[in-house]
């Protein structure tokens, strides 16, 4: 594909020229494939994450671990494949809504790739990617141009995570299943699964296959945020899970 070749070049003289803006515009048009090498894939993961082209580094991160690349294990990997773009606004969010930065975190990566301009399918906004009925319910001042903001959405999101966390009485997988499918096929997959199972276990009930590897892919950064960032390792969801409030 000629026109990559192009792209990719470009983009590394706009690196060189201090430019990641207009570098990461030019890797946005490169598609990531299962026929692309392994050493290609990581060295445009580590060009598109200091361009800022996180939709490239969530690609290209996705294909290496599809073909059981472990590479995100070292230093070097985990902050390519798990980047704390947007910390500080889900360092504000993580105190005044009583949750783990981490997992707003977690959450952001699975929903956006830390794009903060998106827009899906779906009609939902920014990094969190929420719809208008839930921006509005979760606070009536809102106007939807704000939901580009880094703050304001980190904040509406985190807000409506914690209120699905107390409908839940801390259910992390509820929680976040709610947050993809609704509340209503949550308290489905609660009523239908059995009492007292294990968190993994647990996923194996979520009918939507959607919905299922969401919420397993945001345990899995999650899991890895954790053991970069601050050093801590789990054997277990369950584990893992008591450690998702602030």
């Amino acid at each position: 594909f000629p026109e990559e070749v192009h792209a990719l070049r470009r983009a590394e003289k706009l690196m060189i020229d201090r430019a990641p803006a207009l570098a990461a515009f030019e890797l946005n048009r490169i598609k990531v494939r299962a026929s692309q090498a392994r050493d290609f894939l990581i060295y445009l993961g580590s060009l598109a994450h200091r361009a800022g082209a996180h939709l490239v580094v969530t690609q290209a991160s996705a294909e290496l671990t599809s073909r059981g690349y472990g590479g995100f294990q070292s230093t070097f990997g985990a902050a390519l494949f798990f980047p704390e773009f947007y910390f500080q606004e889900a360092s504000k969010a993580a105190v005044k809504h009583n949750l783990d930065v981490y997992l707003i975190l977690s959450l952001t990566k699975q929903e956006s790739a830390f794009r903060k301009d998106i827009v899906s399918t779906s009609n939902a906004y920014g990094l969190m990617q929420i719809i208008a009925p839930t921006a509005l319910e979760t606070d009536p001042s809102i106007q939807l141009a704000e939901l580009f903001d880094p703050e304001i959405n980190i904040n509406v999101g985190s807000r409506y995570l914690a209120t699905l966390l107390q409908r839940y009485k801390g259910d992390v997988m509820l929680a976040l299943a709610a947050y993809n499918a609704g509340p209503n096929h949550a308290d489905r997959w609660k009523k239908e699964a059995p009492s007292g199972i294990d968190a993994d276990e647990f996923i194996e009930h979520i009918s939507f296959r959607e919905t299922h590897d969401y919420v397993q892919n945001i345990l899995r950064n999650f899991y890895w945020y954790k053991k970069k960032y601050k050093g801590e390792t789990y054997t277990s969801f369950n584990e893992l899970l008591s450690q998702t409030l602030n």
